[in-house]
């Protein structure tokens, strides 16, 4: 696959989209839905929408954490998009992981997409109904952990409660993460945050 890309041209170049169908076992996680296909979000020119169908990734790069959580976080969590190890053409050192690299996210799960599932319930593909990237070649699939705010609005689901810009796995009780110390830590769905 490595040899069919051309990475002098965009991944949404017609030359790359042959590599870019390809699925690839080790991004895909066994207990999430098989045989998934997206598209990219931005149209492509000169192309028909649909027509740039890729294969799916259930593992996603962390930009940072969602401001709308910082009431849920401890007080000094740095909170935006910018504040993530993997963010784009914005090198990072080891020592800028102030919780440590064994407590940095670099990667987590994000399973499930492009559909959009919340707590285990697959819901309505429509024009807000759905999980955005998911494309193991795709920009757009990096995001900012958010997660689902429970119905009593004073605590948040942020392990399997959605797969929108969420950590999301198809695990019994929790989903996996990468840290940026290299190893995986199995996060419980029972993390939830309250104020």
């Amino acid at each position: 696959m490595f040899e069919q890309m051309d990475l002098n041209l965009p991944a949404t170049a017609p030359a790359n989209l042959a590599a870019l169908r390809t699925p690839v076992k080790v991004f895909q996680c066994p207990s999430a839905p098989p045989a998934r296909t997206t598209d990219f979000l931005s149209p492509i020119p000169n192309l028909p929408p649909g027509s740039a169908r890729r294969a799916t990734t259930d593992y996603a790069p962390v930009l940072g954490v969602d401001g709308l959580l910082e009431p849920f976080l401890p007080p000094g969590t740095p909170v935006n998009a910018a504040t993530g190890v993997l963010m784009f053409n914005l090198p990072r050192r080891m020592d800028e992981s102030t919780d440590g690299a064994s407590n940095t996210i670099l990667v987590a799960e994000d399973a499930g997409r492009p559909q959009w599932w919340q707590k285990g319930v697959e819901l309505p593909m429509d024009q807000y109904g759905i999980a955005p990237g998911g494309g193991w070649g795709d920009a757009h699939n990096a995001f900012v952990i958010d997660g689902l705010l429970n119905a009593d609005e004073r605590s948040v689901c942020t392990v399997n409660g959605t797969n929108q810009f969420a950590i999301c796995g198809f695990h019994t009780d929790g989903a996996n993460v990468l840290a940026a110390d290299g190893s995986v830590h199995f996060l419980p769905e029972a993390l939830t945050s309250s104020p």
